[in-house]
């Protein structure tokens, strides 16, 4: 036997999922453990945010054609996205800070690492606070996706209106 044909294990037969309620339970949440990849909105207050974009840009583009109106939905749908990765890179950077905080308050109460000057110690222990950086690192990669595919987007709506506005052809019989 070779080793490309040796296989470390079986490969897996049927459902391997969870099997008990609780596990199924905790497996439906997987998609929204971070936020990024909920579909449909968080909130009512995300939805009404979403429907005042999109209500604005149909008038910004005067969108009367279905195919405007679709790439108008996933210009919409793209920014509030853009949106919703902002307030989780702030919520991580206030986790660092509490989380620092925390920490400079236990130096504080040992005597032999104690700063005089308290209040500093914790204002140096929350400025110099980092999230953890592979969630960082994962919400750059989204947000990297999210700016292409607005821009590509973008683009795709200046030629549906640059179609729409140009006078058409006139032909001329000869």
């Amino acid at each position: 036997m070779t080793k490309q044909t040796q296989s470390p294990r079986k490969p897996a037969r049927g459902q391997t999922g969870p099997k008990s309620s609780q596990g199924k339970i905790a497996s439906s949440r997987n998609a929204t453990k971070t936020g990024l990849h909920v579909s449909g909105w968080i909130d009512s207050s995300e939805e009404s945010e979403y429907q005042e974009l999109f209500n604005n840009l149909c008038v910004e583009y005067n969108a009367q054609n279905t195919t405007l109106l679709l790439q108008i939905e996933r210009m919409a749908t793209t920014m509030v996205k853009m949106r919703r990765l902002q307030k989780i890179e702030a919520a991580l950077f206030q986790k660092a800070r509490g989380l620092a905080k925390i920490r400079a308050l236990e130096r504080q109460s040992i005597p032999s690492v104690a700063s005089q000057h308290t209040e500093h110690a914790l204002m140096i222990a929350q400025l110099s606070a980092i999230p953890d950086m592979d969630r960082f690192a994962t919400l750059q990669r989204y947000q990297t996706s999210l700016d292409r595919q607005l821009s590509k987007i973008i683009g795709e709506i200046r030629i549906l209106t640059l179609n729409t506005h140009e006078p058409n052809p006139k032909i001329i019989d000869s």
